[in-house]
Order: structure tokens, then C-alpha cells, then sequence
């Protein structure tokens, strides 16, 4: 029932692009960063395929999409900065169903901006789940606005970018398209992963040099 869900969002979303061009991605890029279970993964990769057709250029399509998650991340971080971590838990506990957002996906962003701090911002923006939720623990910090658009945006714009050239690519071998993209979420997050374990061990090691410089 939820797949059937997602799939009719992504339908919508597809509609939206289709009548309201350049308007329509940078709505659905917002919508999708408000309510989550917008794929992004199923919507880009199209406007791409509408690239190879000649509706639209690639550069405007990737701009759009970006200027539209900032917009929409600025929701949750405005909703984090003013209403703090206790308040902002209570009010998804009582009404987040609705919106499809649980006290779960509360918590893995809050370990993530734990863990990682302001490098969360930017990283996250390309791991399913959690990129929307980012902006929680980040306005909970109240981390400078200029701070969290520029990291916001950066990592949106390369993952706009990854799609919708995706969509370029193959053309309208959508459906195979798709199934790649199941394939590489998960590629995606242990290839981040291992970056940050690298960073952070080349840090420390570092660190240790600078200590110890006889070493």
C-alpha cells in the first residue's frame, strides 16, 4: 500500500514538471524536502529524459531543482531553530504521522549531525532518508543561516546534478534507470561512509604528527 503511495507521489510530481516546467521541478524539489515521501530518485532522472527531448536545458533544470530543496530545507531547520529539540520531538510524536515523519527519523539525523557536525549538512544531502532531516539537528544548533544554505546547496546542486545526468544518459530506458538506482543507494551510503572514516582517521593522524612531531 505505501509502495502504491510513493508510486502515485511520483506520478504527481512527474505531472507537475510536465505542465509547469522549470516551476514545477523547483516545487517538487521543495515539496520533496517537506514531505519526504516524494522520491527524487523516480522525478530528476525524468527531467533529464525531458533534456534529451530538447524541453528543457540541463543547467536550468539543476538550478531549479537545487534553489527549491534550499527552500524546502529551510522548513525543518526554521522549525528546529525556533522550537528546539524537546518541543520539535513532542510535536512529531503527536502529529508526524501525518506527514509521514517519526520520531525514528528524528534520531538517525540527530546521530548524524552528532557524529559528523556541520560536515552532516552537506553529506547527507545525498542519503536517502536522511537528507531531509538534517535540517532538524542543524536548526537545533541554530547553525548560521549562510553556513547551512551554502552546505545545503552544495550537496544538493551534486546530487540534482548526479540525476538528472542519470536521466540524460539513458534516455528513456527509465525503468532500468530506476532499478540501477536501488542498486547504488545503498553503494552510495558505504562509499560515504568510508570516506568519513577515511577523513576523520587522516585527522587524527594528524593530530598525533602534531603532537608528537619526533613520530
Amino acid at each position: 500500500m505505501l509502495s502504491h503511495f510513493v508510486d502515485t507521489l511520483a506520478e504527481f510530481a512527474l505531472s507537475l514538471i510536465s505542465s509547469m516546467g522549470y516551476g514545477g521541478i523547483f516545487l517538487v524539489s521543495f515539496l520533496e524536502n517537506v514531505f519526504t515521501p516524494i522520491p527524487s530518485e523516480a522525478v530528476f532522472p525524468f527531467a533529464g529524459i525531458l533534456v534529451t527531448r530538447g524541453e528543457f536545458e540541463l543547467f536550468p533544470v539543476v538550478a531549479m531543482a537545487t534553489l527549491g530543496s534550499v527552500a524546502g530545507a529551510y522548513v525543518f531547520y526554521a522549525l528546529g531553530y525556533i522550537m528546539g529539540s524537546e518541543r520539535f520531538r513532542a510535536l512529531i510524536i503527536k502529529f508526524g504521522h501525518y506527514f509521514f515523519v517519526s520520531e525514528k527519523d528524528v534520531n538517525r539525523a540527530e546521530k548524524w549531525f552528532e557524529k559528523y557536525e556541520d560536515l552532516a549538512v552537506l553529506i547527507c544531502r545525498v542519503v536517502p532518508l536522511v537528507r531531509s532531516f538534517i535540517s532538524i539537528p542543524a536548526g537545533y544548533v541554530k547553525m548560521p543561516i549562510l553556513k547551512f544554505t551554502i552546505l545545503t546547496a552544495i550537496g544538493t546542486f551534486v546530487w540534482s546534478l548526479f540525476l538528472v545526468y542519470l536521466g540524460v544518459w539513458f534516455g528513456d530506458s527509465y525503468k532500468d534507470l530506476l532499478s540501477l538506482l536501488d542498486q547504488f543507494q545503498t553503494i552510495v551510503i558505504i562509499a560515504i561512509l568510508a570516506g568519513i572514516v577515511w577523513f576523520y582517521a587522516a585527522k587524527l593522524k594528524r593530530k598525533k604528527q602534531i603532537a608528537d612531531p619526533s613520530s
